[in-house]
């Protein structure tokens, strides 16, 4: 790839493509905001919109989601195991995540769930917007999302980075053969291998 050729160390080339997602959904959520207001503008206050945490959500939220894609597809081997991996992981990531309803809820109704809610990332991106734009007191603290989701964007850029890189490395070494082939010269002394 080009990208490999440019003079930057390799794992930020692989991190741009989760990057570059965020970049592109952030644009788009930023035109979705003004459309979604409208729905809940019964509840809107102005004075409870908080535009620090709002910003700050809305950029960790998207480079979550960015190496969260990179942190999947680096597990998934081909387009089939997709549909597979959304029915057993994503749907219940996001179902349980308080798009429906707030976490309150959740932990009014049983306080175990409510609080093995808390690891679903898909929750505090939730809640964290929900506090942020309403201003709802029942809702989860602002910091309290931003961290976990700092944290979490941390841990799925550093997996994902890493299994890509290896996942590279053996496509490489394995899949084009260079890890058989010899180095071969032609008469202009330029590589013909693959893997140079």
């Amino acid at each position: 790839s080009y990208d490999l050729t440019l003079p930057l160390p390799s794992w930020l080339a692989v991190a741009r493509l989760a990057i570059t997602t965020a970049i592109k959904s952030l644009f788009v959520s930023s035109f979705a905001l003004p459309a979604g207001l409208l729905f809940v503008y019964p509840q809107f206050e102005p004075a409870r919109f908080s535009i620090p945490w709002f910003a700050a959500l809305l950029l960790i939220i998207n480079l979550f989601f960015g190496f969260f894609s990179l942190f999947l597809s680096a597990y998934i081997n081909n387009i089939d195991q997709l549909g597979s991996c959304w029915t057993r992981f994503i749907f219940p990531l996001w179902m349980l995540g308080g798009l429906q309803f707030p976490w309150i809820v959740l932990y009014k109704k049983s306080y175990l769930i409510g609080y093995l809610a808390l690891l679903n990332p898909w929750l505090h991106a939730q809640e964290g917007m929900r506090s942020a734009i309403l201003g709802q007191p029942e809702s989860l603290p602002c910091w309290l999302c931003f961290t976990a989701l700092v944290f979490l964007t941390s841990l799925f850029a550093w997996i994902g980075v890493n299994k890509m890189m290896r996942r590279q490395i053996a496509f490489n070494f394995y899949v084009r053969g260079c890890a058989t082939q010899p180095r071969t010269f032609d008469v202009r002394q330029k590589s013909t291998n693959l893997c140079k």
